[in-house]
């Protein structure tokens, strides 16, 4: 062998170094040409399967919620395959960590459409949803929000929503408020997000409209907060009656906590972000004792109870709300791809006519083409 010491023996080698009458550098260049198209199938995705991509917080203060949602698809695959899958083709499910934040969610977000190849991508939480649908948009995604946010379904096409909205969880929070309380001084401590601030707007604007009730006070809080002190002084000095916390993940349960620690005795009231995450409830504690709470209803069908009971056997614990949601996530999905494969344009265009669509959580209707709504209601701890 001749021993390569700098870039000029690496020329003279390919010039005067032939294998049986053909130069060396031909041959490198051909094993070379021949790896990155080794490489380049391997990325292709196979006829026999439909690959979807998930964008959830599978780390950070979300990260329960974020992990029962990806249960919660991936259930779904398991059970569409079961049966034969999409017109023979498996689904594939592939998950990547967004933290719940829209710069790490936007990075997850091109890596499963530009390695994997991935043409329908669902987002959890309404700041990762908002940057991502204009990226996904240019290059002809398909994105399921599951996000609360009013402008989510206003950025259309190849956009559509499964969830609440802002709007629907602060009236039904200000409706139960004016049946049960005939006037009432309210604080509103929210998440510093998207999702927080149009909570934030759709309670000023709400309560504009309601003579009985006054805003008192309002304060944001960082998504990784965990002290509180500050916020709470500044809500405890308007003297509320009552305090509606508008946010998710770990926070609401220390909030709660927090809150109860310092004293308040008053009203608490919370929106679905209490609910969908587990560990909120178990931070909360005994505080949790008496707070209000949104949660949503589903049909307690038998196929629902049965449902639970093999999700207890797969993954050990109890299908939170947003677990179930993805289930049907999928099951709505899988309708459109049974009728029109796994194009994006084609399970858009699917989707506009009105129909109603049977999941594990009850009958879904779909709202002007774009919104998949599901039913919620006030119960309390």
């Amino acid at each position: 062998m001749i021993p390569i010491k700098n870039g000029f023996n690496l020329i003279r080698l390919f010039k005067i170094r032939k294998c049986r009458g053909v130069p060396v550098l031909l041959i490198i260049i051909f094993f070379v040409v021949a790896g990155l198209l080794t490489t380049l199938a391997c990325k292709k995705k196979p006829d026999s399967e439909i690959r979807i991509g998930a964008v959830y917080p599978l780390t950070g203060p979300r990260a329960s919620v974020g992990k029962a949602s990806s249960n919660g698809l991936q259930f779904a695959a398991e059970d569409i395959n079961k049966k034969g899958g999409i017109g023979h083709k498996r689904i594939i499910i592939m998950a990547e960590d967004g933290q719940g934040i829209p710069a790490p969610s936007v990075s997850a977000f091109n890596k499963l459409v530009s390695a994997e190849g991935i043409k329908i991508v669902l987002v959890l939480h309404s700041s990762p949803s908002l940057a991502i649908i204009p990226i996904a948009q240019q290059r002809g995604v398909m994105v399921l929000a599951e996000a609360t946010h009013p402008k989510i379904t206003e950025l259309r096409p190849l956009v559509l929503r499964h969830a609440v909205t802002t709007q629907q969880e602060i009236s039904i929070i200000i409706d139960y408020m004016l049946q049960h309380n005939a006037a009432i001084r309210i604080s509103h401590l929210y998440l510093n997000d998207d999702y927080g601030h149009s909570l934030e707007k759709n309670l000023e604007d709400i309560i504009a409209q309601k003579h009985t009730l006054t805003l008192v006070s309002r304060e944001a809080y960082e998504p990784d907060e965990t002290d509180f002190k500050t916020v709470l002084a500044k809500l405890f000095s308007a003297r509320p009656d009552a305090i509606i916390i508008g946010g998710s993940g770990l926070g609401v349960g220390i909030a709660i906590k927090r809150i109860r620690e310092l004293g308040y005795t008053g009203l608490i009231y919370t929106t679905t972000g209490l609910t969908i995450t587990p560990d909120a409830v178990t931070a909360a504690g005994e505080a949790i004792k008496g707070v209000y709470t949104l949660r949503f209803v589903f049909e307690q069908s038998e196929e629902f109870r049965h449902f639970i009971i093999r999700y207890k056997e797969r993954f050990g614990e109890a299908p939170t709300s947003t677990a179930m949601l993805d289930y049907a996530s999928l099951q709505l999905l899988s309708y459109a791809m049974e009728k029109t494969g796994d194009d994006p344009y084609k399970i858009y265009e699917y989707f506009q006519t009105p129909q109603v669509f049977e999941t594990i959580t009850g009958n879904i209707a779909i709202y002007n083409g774009v919104d998949f709504l599901s039913p919620i209601e006030i119960t309390q701890y």
